[in-house]
This record gives C-alpha cells, structure tokens and sequence, in this order.
C-alpha cells in the first residue's frame, strides 16, 4: 500500500513538473522573436505592393496597430451595440475614445453645430483595416469636402468597426441620438459584413452568454485558464471548429431572402429615426470582393475552394440586390456601388477583403459625389 501510494505521489509530482515545465516553454515560445501573422501568412514582398513608399518596419508597424496593439487593440466592450473598437493612439491607427477613428483634420468632439457634421457607419472598411487614419473612406471624403469649396466646414467622424453590420449600425446611430449627439448626415456603408453569417447573432453573444450563466472556462479551470499551453488548446479547438463548421449552402435562396429583408428593416429604422432627429441619410451597398470583380487581378486572392469562406455569400446577395436598383433608389438616399469594380484590371486591396488607399479614395470620390449632386451637403454641385 506504501509502495503504491509513492509511485502515484511520484507520477503525480512528475506529472505537474512536466506541466510547468512545458508552460514555460511555451510561455517562452510566444516571446520569440517572430513576425505578425499578416506579415507570415502573405509575405512581405506581396505587401510591399500595396504599401509604395513605406518601409517594411512601416508596414509592419501599421499591420500592428491595426490588429494588435501591443494587446490594447482588439475590443473593448460597450452597451447596446455589444462591443467597440476601444481608444488607441499610435502613428497610423487612432481611435478616440468616444468611439470614432480619427480623419486628417478631425473635427472636436462633441461636434461643432457651426460645422455640417457627418457620422459614417460601418464594418472594418469604413473604418479602415490596413490603411492609417488618413486613408480610411471618411477621411478622404473629408479631405474632398474640404476643396470643394463648401459653405461651411464639412467634419466627418468615422464610426466604422470591425464586424459591425446594419443591425449595430443602426443601435450605434440610435444610442448617439439618445445621448443627444447628432450628425447633419448619417452615411451607412454595408454589404460585406451583413451577408456574411446566416443568422442574426452578434460576435461575442457566446461569451456574454456564458457569462452571464457564470460558466466562463476560467471560473471553472480558474488558473488553469491562464497557463499557455491552455490558452493554446483553447485557441486551436476554436480554429478547428470553425474551419468544420460547414456554412451550409451559401446560396441558399430562404437565407438570402432573409438577410436582404433584415438590412432592408434596418435601413427602414435607421431612417425612422434620423428622420425624427432632422438627419439626413445616404445608404451605400459597398463594394466587395465576390462580386463584380476580376479576381485575376486580385493580389491576395487564392484559387481554392472556400477561400473567401461566408464572405462568398455577399456576392450571391449581391446578384439578387442587382435586380432590385429601382426599388432600392427610392428615396433618394440609396447609392449602389457593387459595379464599381468593373472593368478595372488592378489590385484593389491590402488583403482579401480591405481596400487599398487609391481604392478607398475612389470610394469616397463616388459617395462624395452623390452627396454633392443630390444636395446632401453645403457644397456646390459639381
């Protein structure tokens, strides 16, 4: 009985030496020098394509600031909507902390009422994944504004987020009219992100699920949660469950059906509401990679099944949109820019779904445009 209980002391004792031992190694490892994962998984000679004029260090610290941070990106959590981009200053990303990225020349916060304020609404191409504060689609309808020779200043305040689709878009817009902070014109650039998951449930609804029924993995494991080969197994069952979980037909006719209604009610409330504040509204269908675009040309694109995974979805939605132009333009507030990328035989993007600057600025020339002709802004018509 002696004998037995030693060797399972001694097993037991190895057993928790092996496991600190292999978390410091592990611990370690991920303070290795090593390159960012942008950087590794599309090189940095692909890169230097769409980053002319920056060094390597440059784009590597831009790529940072986006996605990483030094851990301060990432998001911070906020009522209603769910979840924000948090408050960041660096050399190329900067988000101020009542929620907007900053533009070239930002405007004060609150906005000034002798300005014609502009809130942009969005996912992470309008805020500008990839691309640093002045080249983001608000700023250069702002820097466009600003030569236009309007008759007042025109400030525009960027509240695109990473994931965001219309359904937060619209909460964002409701919760800064509740709290009294209002723009002249609301401008919604969608399309990409609300095609992309088949149901309506935000990001981190899980994990606040969870939560709340105080069954979080570390108030089970409690430390355990924080050793890094546990951290790692964890992060490696998420990958592994979502490179399985089939999406199903992305061509589904009833879930397509479904998701152009949900963004169609949502415009439907967003210009309920900015009608009731005094606001004006512009709803862009944005473009995207999977629709009306040659992916020959597509500098980061790989020709293999799924590559594009959900995002393939929003190229089907779009096939359906495109057959509803009239009826969607109705109103006036409406602007189609899925054609967009016809007929142009050039790279457009810094990866597989984020514009380039000279693309995000056609982008905003085309937004800027219609603003302008259909009176939407103190500018003259051009």
């Amino acid at each position: 009985m002696v004998r037995q209980y030693t060797r399972l002391a001694v097993l037991l004792l190895n057993t928790a030496l092996a496991f600190v031992v292999l978390n410091g190694l592990a611990w370690l490892w991920e303070r290795r020098p090593h390159d960012i994962p942008q950087v590794a998984y599309y090189g940095i000679e692909r890169l230097r394509q769409v980053y002319p004029g920056m060094t390597d260090a440059e784009v590597r610290q831009l790529l940072w600031e986006t996605y990483y941070g030094d851990d301060a990106r990432g998001f911070a959590y906020e009522q209603i909507t769910q979840f924000r981009e948090p408050a960041y200053h660096g050399r190329y990303v900067n988000v101020d902390p009542a929620g907007f990225r900053l533009v070239k020349d930002q405007g004060p916060w609150p906005p000034d009422p002798r300005a014609f304020n502009v809130f942009a609404f969005g996912g992470s191409t309008t805020f500008g994944y990839g691309v640093p504060d002045a080249g983001s689609i608000p700023s250069r309808i702002q820097e466009l504004a600003a030569a236009a020779g309007c008759d007042q200043p025109v400030h525009l305040y960027n509240f695109g987020r990473a994931a965001y689709y219309s359904t937060q878009e619209e909460l964002l817009f409701q919760t800064l009219l509740w709290s009294r902070v209002k723009p002249d014109l609301a401008v919604f650039v969608d399309g990409l992100n609300d095609f992309y998951a088949g149901d309506d449930v935000l990001q981190f609804t899980p994990e606040l699920t969870q939560l709340a029924a105080q069954r979080t993995v570390k108030q089970q494991i409690g430390i355990l949660a924080d050793m890094p080969l546990v951290d790692w197994a964890a992060h490696r069952l998420v990958e592994w469950r979502e490179r399985n979980q089939s999406p199903g037909n992305l061509r589904d006719e009833a879930t397509l059906t479904r998701l152009i209604a949900r963004w169609q009610r949502n415009r439907s409330v967003a210009e309920l509401l900015a009608r009731q504040a005094g606001v004006r509204t512009l709803f862009v269908l944005q473009p995207i990679p999977t629709y009306g675009y040659d992916l020959a040309y597509h500098l980061f694109y790989k020709p293999e099944p799924g590559y594009f995974g959900e995002f393939d979805r929003a190229g089907y939605a779009y096939e359906r949109l495109s057959q509803r132009l009239p009826e969607l333009s109705r109103g006036g507030d409406f602007l189609w820019l899925g054609d967009l990328q016809r007929d142009r035989h050039e790279n457009l993007y810094v990866d597989f779904v984020h514009y380039d600057e000279a693309f995000s600025r056609d982008i905003a020339a085309a937004i800027f445009g219609v603003m302008r002709e259909r009176g939407m802004v103190p500018c003259p018509p051009t």
